[in-house]
């Protein structure tokens, strides 16, 4: 009896290391829900930093790619960064949850003061929402 129980055991804890392997690896992680909309949200900060607006309309729903040219958002970025300075950092990230929609808060430091770029998403993880808070 106890040499069977002895193969089992064996495979047992070959197949706990080949899954942490994998997990390691990114083999078989899939990225949650959160996971994506803090990538996103990152990203888009980025893209403000480097003034890339097309990179910031990358993971826009389709109304809001209707609503905010790259044009357009150049010129929101443009007047926010007089106001508070150019970007320097992100310091925290945060996210709600109101009424059915996901909200990502980067509270960034800027040359002059801090401020909140907030990106609200929809249930398919797309960007519906873009403010820039004082």
């Amino acid at each position: 009896m106890q040499t069977a129980i002895k193969p089992i055991a064996i495979l047992f804890i070959m197949f706990l290391g080949i899954s942490a392997f994998a997990q390691q690896a990114g083999g078989t992680t899939t990225p949650t829900g959160t996971e994506i909309r803090e990538k996103v949200a990152t990203n888009i900060a980025n893209a403000f930093a480097k003034k890339d607006y097309a990179a910031v309309r990358k993971d826009f729903a389709k109304i809001m790619l209707d609503a905010l040219s790259e044009e357009k958002i150049k010129n929101t970025w443009e007047g926010f960064i007089t106001k508070v300075g150019e970007f320097q950092k992100v310091l925290t990230t945060t996210e709600v949850k109101e009424k059915d929609y996901n909200i990502i808060k980067k509270r960034c430091q800027f040359a002059s003061e801090n401020a909140t770029i907030q990106v609200t998403f929809n249930e398919e993880n797309q960007v519906i929402g873009l403010y820039l808070k004082l």
